[in-house]
């Protein structure tokens, strides 16, 4: 039998409140919030109104979360920071630093705040995940004042720049984006503009990964993305959210007009790597590639997936805490 053992001290780098009710654990998925109420399970992703975008009160994103007032009474969560004119910002991404979406990105941090500073891969790292280079050494290379390249992984980018380049003063807020196609479903654990968001969050910062879907053959593909993501994180960063957790927001491949509402959604199922491509090169040698195709669940009702199949803007909550709370406990009980 497996024994789970508790351990006395602080959780989360929070004092201990006396010894009354435990706090929750973390939730694994986003669940319907109602004003003033717990988490209502069961349900699909919420549509909110653009005045509402997580315009619910404290208590009820708080519950989305796993603790409330009487729990940890939001230790655990970033202040709301409702004035992004003196905030510090980092834009990153894994497209690289002269991608078109990390320039769209820097240019809407302009608009939140004047001290804005660009970290980015020298070259494309998609699907470099949450690699580190450890191996070789890092390459820096000066573009102007505040912009950045390194050699190295979007997670390289933001250690170089909140514990080198910014270590007087670390960002308020970490941006990651605006990724070219979307980071959907299980996109995440291979995105790099997940992980450069993920690394924020793991340093103890606010941090949102930004993508836009790309499909068909708009006039200007990050259409969307010009036209919401500005909005979109002065809303977020007014509402408290947990330490632990990232936001990743996709924009849907349509025009802004055609946007249907933004969506709180949990993560849809979404695999890539079924379709492996043998070919040969010039002497008959035979080489692969892992194709593009992906096998996903587009109908799966309050997935990321699905909502933004419907041309909805997503917004899910990402936890850098991956115990599977039910398993430790049924192991614990000795299943």
């Amino acid at each position: 039998m497996l024994q789970h053992r508790r351990f006395p001290g602080p959780a989360y780098e929070c004092p201990l409140q006396g010894r009354g009710r435990e706090g929750h654990p973390v939730c694994p998925h986003p669940q319907w919030l109602r004003v003033g109420r717990g988490p209502h399970l069961g349900r699909g992703a919420r549509k909110l109104s653009e005045r509402r975008w997580l315009g619910e009160r404290a208590s009820g994103f708080a519950a989305l979360y796993g603790w409330s007032g009487t729990d940890r009474e939001l230790t655990m969560a970033f202040a709301p920071l409702t004035d992004l004119s003196a905030a510090r910002i980092l834009v990153s991404n894994d497209d690289g630093v002269d991608a078109e979406g990390l320039a769209l990105l820097a240019e809407v941090a302009r608009t939140l705040s004047e001290d804005v500073w660009v970290v980015a891969p020298e070259r494309e790292r998609s699907g470099a995940a949450h690699a580190l280079t450890l191996h070789e050494p890092l390459r820096v290379q000066q573009r102007d004042a505040r912009t950045f390249a390194v050699s190295g992984t979007p997670t390289d980018c933001v250690l170089v720049a909140v514990n080198h380049l910014m270590k007087d003063k670390a960002p308020d807020l970490v941006l990651s984006g605006v990724n070219r196609g979307a980071n959907l479903g299980e996109d995440v654990h291979y995105s790099g503009t997940v992980a450069a968001a993920l690394e924020g969050t793991l340093l103890g910062l606010r941090a949102i990964a930004l993508s836009q879907v790309i499909e068909g053959a708009l006039a200007d593909p990050y259409a969307v993305a010009r036209a919401r993501a500005g909005a979109l994180i002065r809303q977020a960063c007014a509402r408290p959210w947990g330490r632990n957790v990232l936001l990743n927001i996709n924009f849907p491949a349509c025009a802004p007009e055609a946007v249907t509402g933004v969506e709180l959604t949990r993560q849809g199922k979404r695999k890539i790597g079924d379709d492996i491509q043998e070919r040969f090169d010039p002497r008959g040698r035979s080489y692969l590639w892992i194709g593009p195709q992906r096998s996903e669940d587009r109908f799966a009702a309050g997935t990321d997936l699905e909502a933004s199949c419907r041309g909805a803007i997503t917004v899910t909550p990402i936890g850098i805490d991956m115990t599977d709370v039910p398993t430790l406990a049924a192991l614990a009980g000795g299943v």
